[in-house]
C-alpha cells in the first residue's frame, strides 16, 4: 500500500507551529548532557551494545562506497588544511538513496543509486542556540548588514529552532565571513552581492559551490551522512529504534521497527516513564540538548529525531524517481524550483516512520517552526 506520509507530516507540523511561543536565548554555555557527547564535537566512543547495533565497527563496503575510519583519516591528512573544529569527514562514494528497507512503500522515496564525487565535512552536532547567537550578534555580522527574519528559541545547548530557511542560509554566510571564509550564497548569478538580508529565491546559479565557507547540505549529502556508510540500515544506528537512540514520539499502534510502540507505557498518549536520556515523554515539549544520544558511524549526533534539518534542495515527490530523472545521479542538487525546501531527520514530535534514513519532508522556506533546525557542511 502506498501511504502519503509527507502530506500527513505536513498537516501535523502546521498544527503544531500554531502553538510556538518564541523564547529568548539563554546566555549560559551548554552544561553536561545525559549521554553521547557534550556538544564539543569530540569523536564518539560507542559501547559494545552500540557496536553490535551497527553490526560492528564500520568496514569497507564496495556496494555502498564506504571507507574505513583509517582510510578516512588518510584522506583528511592528505588535505593541506586540518579538519574544521567540531566537524566530521564524510567520504565521497556511491550509495543507494531512498527506501532500501521497506520495499519502496513510501511514494516519494524511490530507491536509486547516487554518487557523491567529493568528500566533505559536516557539523558533528546540530547548530545550537549558543552558536547561532554567537554568529548573529557578532559585531562584524551586524556591521556587514546581516538581517535575520526569525527569532530563535530553546536553551543554549539545544538545537536552534524557530528559524526559517532564508535566515539559515544568511547565517551560513555570516559564519563564513566571521571566520574569514568565502560565502556561498549571493543575490545574483554573477556572485557580486552576498546574500545578507531579505528573502531571495535562490537558484543553483546564485551559489558559489566552490567557496570555502559554510552551507546547507544537499539532500543527497544529508542522507549519505546519516547512513554512516551502512548501506541497508533503516535508521542511523540499526533497523529498529527506541527512546534510547533518539528523541521522538512513539505511537499506541504497534510498529515493527519502533520498540516503544504498542503496549509500551511510553507511547504517544500515555507516557509515564522517563526515557534513558532522562526526559519523560509527555513532559518533552521541545528538543533536547545536542549530543544526548549515541553518534552514528561517521561520528554525527542527532541525525534522527530531536529537530528536523533544513537542506538546500527544493522538494519534489517525483524528483528522485529514477524513471523520471535517470541522469541526475551524481551530486544532485534537487529540482530547479519549487514551493517548499526539503527537511530531513524527523523531530521530537514525529513518530518513528519519520526518523528513517530515507524519510523525506518539507517546509515553506519563509515559515519558522520550533521543530526545524540545521547543521552545516564545508568542502575539503
Amino acid at each position: 500500500m502506498v501511504f502519503d506520509l509527507h502530506s500527513f507530516r505536513t498537516m501535523r507540523w502546521a498544527l503544531f507551529v500554531s502553538l510556538v511561543v518564541p523564547v529568548g536565548l539563554a546566555a549560559c554555555q551548554p552544561s553536561s548532557v545525559s549521554a553521547g557527547n557534550s556538544g564539543d564535537g569530540a569523536q564518539p566512543m560507542l559501547d559494545a551494545a552500540s557496536d553490535a547495533a551497527l553490526g560492528g565497527p564500520p568496514t569497507a563496503n564496495p556496494t555502498d562506497g564506504a571507507i574505513t575510519p583509517a582510510d578516512a583519516s588518510l584522506e583528511a591528512s592528505s588535505n593541506p588544511a586540518p579538519p574544521p573544529t567540531n566537524m566530521q569527514l564524510i567520504p565521497a562514494g556511491s550509495f543507494v538513496m531512498g527506501d532500501v528497507s521497506d520495499g519502496n512503500g513510501y511514494k516519494d522515496e524511490s530507491s536509486h543509486p547516487v554518487a557523491i564525487s567529493s568528500s566533505y565535512y559536516m557539523d558533528t552536532n546540530l547548530v545550537t542556540n549558543s552558536l547561532w547567537s554567537e554568529v548573529a550578534s557578532d559585531a562584524g555580522t551586524i556591521a556587514r548588514g546581516y538581517a535575520f527574519d526569525s527569532t530563535p528559541s530553546g536553551g543554549s545547548s539545544n538545537p536552534v529552532a524557530t528559524i526559517n530557511w532564508f535566515s539559515v542560509v544568511k547565517w551560513c554566510n555570516a559564519r563564513s565571513e566571521k571566520e574569514g571564509l568565502g560565502p556561498f550564497y549571493f543575490t545574483d548569478a554573477a556572485h557580486t552581492t552576498v546574500f545578507r538580508s531579505g528573502d531571495v529565491a535562490l537558484t543553483d546559479a546564485m551559489v558559489d559551490w566552490t567557496a570555502s565557507g559554510y552551507r546547507l547540505p544537499t539532500e543527497a549529502e544529508w542522507e549519505r551522512a546519516a547512513r554512516g556508510g551502512q548501506a541497508d540500515l533503516r535508521f542511523p544506528l540499526g533497523d529498529t529504534i527506541g527512546f534510547a537512540q533518539a528523541a521522538y514520539s512513539s505511537t499506541t499502534s504497534h510498529v515493527a521497527f519502533d520498540i516503544q510502540s504498542g503496549s509500551d507505557p511510553c507511547s504517544m498518549y500515555g507516557a509515564t516513564v522517563p526515557d534513558p536520556a532522562g526526559y519523560c515523554f509527555l513532559e518533552r515539549t521541545s528538543s533536547v540538548p545536542v549530543g544526548s544520544y549515541a553518534a552514528n558511524a561517521y561520528g554525527l549526533y542527532d541525525m534522527t529525531g530531536n529537530v528536523d534539518e533544513w537542506c538546500w534542495d527544493w522538494y519534489s515527490k517525483t524528483y528522485y524517481d529514477p524513471t523520471l530523472n535517470p541522469d541526475d545521479a551524481t551530486d544532485p542538487h534537487g529540482p530547479s524550483s519549487g514551493t517548499s525546501r526539503v527537511t530531513r531527520g524527523g523531530d521530537w514530535y514525529n513518530d518513528a516512520s519519520s526518523l528513517r534514513n530515507a524519510s523525506r519532508s518539507s517546509k515553506k522556506p519563509a515559515l519558522p517552526g520550533n521543530l526545524v533546525g540545521f547543521r552545516t557542511v564545508r568542502g575539503l
